[in-house]
């Protein structure tokens, strides 16, 4: 799958389903900003893990991949 676009800091990204986003390579903290909407992350871009997030929860990611499973999950990367 082509990764079509790089996520930067402080930005609210709104995930079309099933495209692939590239993460910065330093660690974030990923929010979602509507709950239950399932987001999946990859380190090579071939084997994922899925994390669904209410509003109120985060994650540490550094580098890789980020794809939306459902359709419009709008996340904000944050400096950890």
């Amino acid at each position: 799958m082509a990764v079509i676009d790089l996520l930067m800091i402080g930005i609210p990204y709104t995930l079309v389903a099933d495209i692939v986003y590239a993460m910065p390579t330093r660690i974030v903290l990923v929010h979602v900003q509507q709950a239950g909407g399932t987001i999946e992350i990859s380190n090579d871009n071939s084997t994922w893990s899925a994390v669904t997030l209410d509003t109120s929860e985060q994650f540490e990611n550094a580098g890789g991949f980020i794809r939306a499973l459902t359709t419009n999950a709008v996340v904000v990367l944050r400096a950890a």
